[in-house]
């Protein structure tokens, strides 16, 4: 059993000083709080790991591109390195073939415990042409034959998919729902009546909050509107300092009720890679900095990772650190129900040490620490 004396620890739902946990075969054995009486306490914030549900790559790949165990593999590692113990691999509207390739993949990762995959998101191809962003307009269309039995699979964890009412009926939102599935609203120019009728079907969430949706005005609330208002949906929001100003995302979390603002990636294949550059279906994304531009000009994903996401809000809003921790793990693992998120007794030992700067100085996956996984 080890045991690990630090000097700031949150499960998940407060902060506590002076800790020692105990971690035996990855999960939390013991929890106590007491004076070190000369033991070597490790200074920083030990936190829950944090939960990723949209990454598009990481590490050089990108998960359309090679949807297979290897890609996964690489970007789990990328991603644990900045904080993200579960991930959910997200593949942009794509081919019905793709689809099915990365199903299989994340398929054998759950079936070889490759630690760190949770599920798998599919972002699209059921989604607005005219709110598709960077997405490839000719992958767009309804649910096919070979959608719905990728859908109905029950060896991919969770599975969330990212929808638009321009494009699916209220009935096959019923019969994902019925599934298990988690559905997400997002990339759509709906009005709020359709919105609200979708949610009404049983989808209760949105996807990249204020990016690609109908925007709040006077006259027609909009997605905006719509999943700002909703108490039982859950958004993601990209906090990268460029998709979202920060002041949006303060209006945001004063109006969700609490749990129901999480903070999402988007990531592309750039983190933790020196590529500028990426091949996009019949286009190109431009990194310049942190900003992802496609040859056509829209954002296109990010080059953020979730630790990145915790201290750029810390830093520039009044959130408290403790609910920005609980943003980046506890409310995504809870949209997706997910036993992660929190650090208690019995829990995997899926966590990580921040610096006082709030960076990552470890990781752990199951009590494992990452430099030992890969």
């Amino acid at each position: 059993m080890e045991t690990i004396f630090v000097e700031n620890f949150f499960d998940g739902d407060e902060m506590h000083k002076n800790m020692h946990v105990s971690i035996e075969n990855g999960l939390i054995k013991k929890l106590e709080k007491k004076p070190s009486h000369g033991a070597d306490i490790i200074k920083g914030f030990l936190v829950p790991g944090f939960v990723d549900l949209q990454v598009n790559g990481g590490g050089g790949v990108l998960f359309n591109h090679s949807p297979n165990l290897a890609s996964l593999k690489t970007m789990v590692k990328t991603h644990a390195s900045y904080g993200s113990t579960s991930i959910l691999p997200t593949i942009v509207s794509d081919s019905s073939e793709v689809m099915l390739k990365a199903a299989d993949a994340v398929a054998e990762a759950i079936s070889e415990k490759l630690l760190g995959i949770a599920g798998i998101h599919f972002e699209g191809p059921q989604i607005s042409k005219a709110k598709k962003g960077a997405h490839s307009e000719e992958h767009i269309r309804s649910i096919s034959d070979e959608e719905w039995k990728i859908y109905e699979r029950k060896d991919l964890g969770a599975i969330l998919l990212t929808v638009a009412p321009e494009t699916v009926t209220l009935d096959d939102v019923r019969r994902l729902v019925k599934m298990g599935l988690k559905v997400n609203i997002g990339h759509s120019a709906a009005n709020y009546e359709q919105v609200e009728e979708l949610l009404d079907a049983g989808a209760d969430g949105f996807t990249h909050l204020y990016n690609a949706m109908s925007p709040l005005n006077s006259r027609d609330p909009g997605l905006v509107g719509s999943a700002l208002l909703s108490e039982k949906a859950a958004c993601g929001i990209i906090m990268d300092g460029i998709h979202v100003h920060y002041k949006s995302f303060e209006l945001a979390a004063k109006i969700k009720a609490p749990g129901k603002l999480y903070l999402v990636t988007d990531c592309m294949s750039f983190l933790g890679s020196e590529e500028t550059e990426l091949n996009f279906f019949n286009k190109k994304i431009f990194r310049q900095g942190n900003e992802l531009r496609s040859s056509t000009g829209e954002l296109a994903g990010s080059n953020l990772d979730m630790c990145s996401a915790v201290r750029n809000c810390f830093n520039n809003t009044e959130m408290e650190l403790s609910e920005l921790l609980r943003m980046s793990s506890l409310y995504p693992a809870r949209h997706m129900g997910l036993e992660k998120g929190c650090l208690k007794k019995g829990m995997a030992a899926d966590m990580l040490l921040l610096s006082h700067d709030l960076r990552v100085e470890n990781t752990w996956l199951n009590g494992i620490q990452v430099s030992e996984i890969f």
